[in-house]
């Protein structure tokens, strides 16, 4: 689960151009966060609470894997568990059979990493700055 709640000051003036602004955070944590199966883009949870001196926004996707797509995974050893031996096609096209490899991170999972939290970090400056 990743989540995230921010607290805003607010001047009346400003009230409907910060709930404009998190409506727009929502609108683009939609466009970049990671599509396989889109599970996690439709478990998106959001809650906005405005008072007279405060707007809370909680943001929050609930799945046991959308920390890992924001922080990006670790390195890590990938073993067989439901048969002796992994089967893949390795770099020269051949069929490997291997006990556990080495699995690092590639260039795929780089560029979706921090999708949430540099938008989030983004919207939340922005977000202050218009309750000033």
């Amino acid at each position: 689960m990743i989540s995230t709640q921010l607290g805003i000051a607010v001047r009346k003036a400003g009230l409907a151009r910060q709930l404009a602004t998190i409506r727009l955070m929502e609108a683009e944590l939609d466009r970049r966060v990671p599509r396989d199966t889109g599970r996690l883009r439709f478990e998106r949870r959001a809650t906005t609470v405005p008072t007279p001196t405060v707007i809370r926004t909680t943001i929050r996707y609930d799945t046991p894997y959308a920390i890992h797509t924001d922080r990006g995974p670790r390195a890590h050893v990938i073993r067989a568990r439901n048969a002796k031996t992994l089967r893949f096609r390795g770099r020269s096209g051949r069929i490997v059979y291997r006990r556990q490899v080495f699995w690092r991170p590639g260039a795929g999972v780089a560029k979706n990493r921090g999708w949430f939290s540099k938008t989030v970090k983004r919207y939340g400056i922005l977000l202050r700055s218009l309750g000033r």
